[in-house]
């Protein structure tokens, strides 16, 4: 039987924090890079913004976009909140949108700027915040992360079947459903897949699918959750996941 450390992602920021706050996280396609101080920074930042908002525990983020810093910086800080994110597939339009939408209810959706151009119709029955573009109603995400002067905001304590994430599939049922997925099933899948294929914390994953498919989530969340306590050399400091 295996024992895990963490009972959810952010107990396993938290320690991250403590013992390799430098290590870089994540690589986008760009080459820009996180580092796991960095990524609660900035998610503790957004978080606090999100809080203004009535967000808290047990609420839903809708999180709409592709693979991006921001995007793991949305879902990390729904999960300080406490709250469930709820990944929807950037290319879902019009109608199925709407219903995933108003079936979830979330108190705030992130979308960046193809989704919103595309699907304004939909999205201005909520509040938006927009990477890449603002204004008309859409709030600015960098303006969230630079509005909060600290990271003074304290991770939601959660229990370990609190809800963290919710999919939308149709599968064998013939009709949209949510699934749902708990706290502490985002943190001990994911270790258990990377145990299954011997990921270690020198090792780097790329994230090919979409994070809003659960092929995509248990990438960056198996190079995550396997990342180990202890320090990587400055000499041999490998990112642990780049996004493409």
């Amino acid at each position: 039987m295996m024992n895990y450390q963490y009972q959810n992602p952010i107990e396993t920021l938290l320690d991250y924090l403590r013992n390799r706050p430098n290590d870089v996280f994540l690589v986008d396609e760009s080459g820009a890079s996180l580092t796991y101080n960095e990524l609660y920074n900035k998610a503790s930042k957004l978080a606090g913004s999100l809080s203004r908002f009535d967000v808290s525990r047990g609420d839903r983020v809708a999180i709409i976009m592709s693979n991006s810093m921001e995007a793991v910086i949305s879902l990390f800080a729904t999960w300080i909140l406490g709250a469930s994110a709820v990944l929807i597939d950037p290319l879902t339009i019009s109608e199925d949108l709407d219903y995933q939408l108003s079936d979830s209810a979330p108190k705030v959706v992130i979308a960046d700027k193809s989704v919103i151009e595309r699907e304004i119709a939909v999205l201005s029955k909520y509040r938006v915040v927009g990477v890449g573009v603002s204004g008309q109603g859409i709030l600015s995400f960098q303006e969230l992360l630079s509005n909060v002067p600290s990271t003074d905001f304290k991770p939601v304590e959660v229990r370990s079947d609190d809800v963290g994430l919710i999919y939308y599939y149709a599968g064998i049922a013939g009709r949209t459903m949510q699934v749902w997925h708990t706290y502490f099933s985002l943190y001990s899948g994911p270790y258990a897949f990377g145990e299954a294929i011997g990921l270690n914390p020198k090792d780097s994953v790329l994230v090919v699918a979409q994070l809003s498919h659960i092929l995509g989530l248990t990438e960056l969340m198996s190079a995550f959750v396997r990342g180990g306590p202890r320090p990587l050399s400055p000499g041999t400091l490998t990112p642990r996941i780049r996004l493409s």
